[in-house]
């Protein structure tokens, strides 16, 4: 295994930022909402942390979900296999999901797959 498949924790003052190689995870409480933000590339390699930060974010005690994709540099299938097993348990009763949206590059795979007006994306001022 190299050095980026490995999954480093880091608490830091009621926020838990993961170093995974070239990406980063960051869990950002506030309030009623908990932030789950992503940088780098989306890929097969990153699903089982990303899908387990998900999971813990969702169980947080709070109302609302935000998963920032404004950092993801590329996404394939399973990341958005994630994010829509994600907005599955939030619309089945778990924290309400709002995503906010990654660059032309990310948004666009939404839009080929069809998937930018099934899920809540955050609305650009």
């Amino acid at each position: 295994m190299t050095s980026e498949s490995h999954s480093v924790p880091v608490t830091t003052r009621s926020r838990v930022v993961d170093a995974l190689g070239d990406f980063a995870l960051e869990a950002q409480p506030d309030g009623d909402a908990v932030t789950v933000v992503l940088a780098g590339e989306f890929d097969l390699t990153m699903a089982d942390p990303i899908r387990k930060a998900l999971t813990r974010a969702m169980r947080e005690p709070r109302a609302r979900l935000i998963l920032d994709l404004s950092g993801v540099t590329f996404i394939d299938s399973s990341g958005l296999h994630i994010i829509l097993d994600a907005y599955e348990v939030c619309r089945d009763g778990g924290p309400r999901l709002t995503i906010r949206p990654g660059p032309p590059c990310v948004q666009q795979v939404f839009e080929v797959t069809n998937l930018l007006n099934y899920l809540p994306f955050e609305m650009s001022a």
